[in-house]
């Protein structure tokens, strides 16, 4: 699994430009585990109780319990923007860093502790079924949007190209909401976007996914066929993305040394 930097990318998928992303890079190390303290304790117990005590133990699973426990110490932190994922989860917010993804298209944020369109992707589904900025999402596919995390939320709209989600919509400035289904698709996402200005060549990199380094070939082909004189590369609120791409793109532009 490549290694990633903390990724904040929302792109529902919608992209959760996580406002969703987030693919976040994993290491493992030999240092020792803390010792059970009150807490911990206290969740040893009940799991005691509970699979040596509860009367119906053949309905008991022990890897659904465990992952309920996961999540519910993940909701306790009361962070719209902290979620647990299990491995399936997991994997598909992974594909934040494709380049692509199937979903509605639409960039969503949390705002007043809602889910908010902060705008739908250009031609999307989202985009051809009405969705607009501001729009706040109420329920997906008849569930309450209101307890999800953004994470969450993401998940439950992105799926597979030719399914249909439906979201109930409040537009901003209505009162009664609507409800909108939406066919999924493949979604298209640059993360690389250039401009002459003057005789300057102006790139901006939104995020390092899979196809970063591949999009930004022709721009720097182009540069040299206008003969720009300097380069602005624009950074600013990129969450970061595969290291190995960031690497590949800075090589780009450093020669000498190492990249790390």
């Amino acid at each position: 699994m490549p290694k990633t930097i903390k990724s904040i990318v929302i792109t529902l998928l919608l992209v959760v430009s996580l406002a969703l992303s987030f693919g976040a890079g994993c290491t493992l190390d030999d240092r020792t585990l803390p010792s059970l303290g009150p807490g911990l304790d206290s969740i040893a117990e009940a799991w005691d109780l509970i699979i040596n005590d509860y009367v119906d133990k053949d309905r008991l699973d022990t890897s659904t319990l465990s992952q309920a426990a996961i999540k519910g110490m993940v909701e306790a932190l009361d962070d719209p923007y902290s979620a647990y994922l299990d491995a399936a989860a997991y994997q598909l917010s992974l594909s934040d860093l494709e380049g692509k993804f199937e979903g509605i298209g639409a960039y969503v944020a949390v705002k007043d502790e809602q889910i908010m369109i902060i705008a739908p992707i250009a031609d999307s589904p989202a985009a051809k079924a009405g969705i607009k900025a501001g729009d706040i999402i109420l329920e997906i596919d008849g569930r309450s949007a209101s307890e999800m995390s953004l994470v969450e939320a993401v998940l439950y709209i992105r799926g597979p190209k030719g399914t249909s989600v439906r979201l109930l919509i409040l537009h901003q400035g209505e009162t009664e909401p609507e409800e909108i289904e939406i066919v999924r698709a493949e979604i298209e996402v640059p993360s690389v976007y250039f401009e002459m200005r003057g005789d300057i060549a102006y790139i901006n990199i939104t995020y390092f996914s899979k196809s970063t380094n591949e999009e930004l070939s022709p721009v720097l082909q182009s540069i040299t066929q206008e003969a720009a004189t300097g380069i602005i590369l624009d950074l600013r609120s990129n969450p970061g993305g595969l290291l190995q791409t960031v690497v590949d793109v800075a090589s780009r532009f450093l020669k000498e040394g190492v990249v790390v």
